[in-house]
């Protein structure tokens, strides 16, 4: 673990270790440029040791990579599992930067596919002319910097997947759903609520969560495949390749 995830340096490495696709998270500055991050905020410990959580929207680009680039940063995940901050550091020192969008799409390898997952606020419900803003911003670098690029969108939030199908038609898109039955929006809580969520959007497929799939895995891939959608999966027991090979 010598390259930080989200990085051009990482996307390289993983390209000549055999990858054909990378999944990334995209989100917009204040100032409108689509950066590489996987949270909506970045989290770095003040002067008393205490963390400070700002959003990557109320940042410009300048200030986010000032951030993530700088000795305080600490990583969110441990502090969701643990409670503990940890410094965002690798085996052997932290290579890799945090890089644009526009960046990924001009220097990674051109053979090397994305999977641009729409990334938007955790803890706050995303508005309209939030979600709109989002798109265009990064709509417009990808239509700048994108070429023959093979690429496709994922989100967990079905309007983005139904807004960035309207607003385009060139790349296809696909619903993220960890299906679990305890989401406010119950388009998010069940397979078949997916299913009808990617049929009357026109999406191409949807990426459901495999923990949840296992238990009848055939019956649920019929499912999908009946309703003439691409299925992807995603998820811990991804890890183990007795349920690759069973996929």
């Amino acid at each position: 673990e010598k390259f930080r995830e989200n990085t051009l340096d990482s996307f390289h490495e993983g390209f000549k270790a055999g990858a054909s696709w990378v999944e990334f998270d995209v989100q917009v500055t204040q100032d409108g440029v689509p950066v590489i991050w996987h949270d909506d905020h970045i989290v770095t410990l003040g002067d008393d040791g205490s963390p400070n959580h700002q959003e990557i929207c109320e940042l410009s680009c300048t200030q986010f990579m000032s951030l993530a680039t700088g000795q305080r940063l600490v990583r969110t995940f441990a502090e969701a599992d643990s409670g503990e901050l940890l410094p965002w550091l690798c085996d052997d020192g932290c290579r890799g930067i945090p890089a644009t969008f526009a960046d990924v799409l001009q220097h990674a390898p051109l053979e090397l596919g994305f999977d641009v997952e729409l990334k938007f606020f955790r803890d706050r419900p995303t508005t309209a002319a939030e979600r709109q803003r989002y798109m265009e911003c990064m709509l417009e670098v990808l239509r700048e910097y994108a070429g023959n690029r093979r690429l496709f969108f994922s989100s967990f939030d079905p309007d983005a997947c139904i807004d960035v199908k309207r607003m385009q038609q060139k790349y296809p898109v696909l619903f993220l759903t960890d299906l679990k039955n305890s989401h406010d929006d119950a388009r998010r809580n069940n397979l078949e609520a997916a299913i009808a969520v990617a049929r009357g959007a026109g999406l191409e497929g949807i990426v459901p969560c495999v923990d949840f799939l296992l238990p009848d895995l055939e019956q649920n891939l019929d499912k999908v495949k009946a309703a003439g959608l691409a299925v992807l999966t995603y998820g811990k027991a991804n890890m183990k390749e007795e349920h690759i090979k069973t996929q």
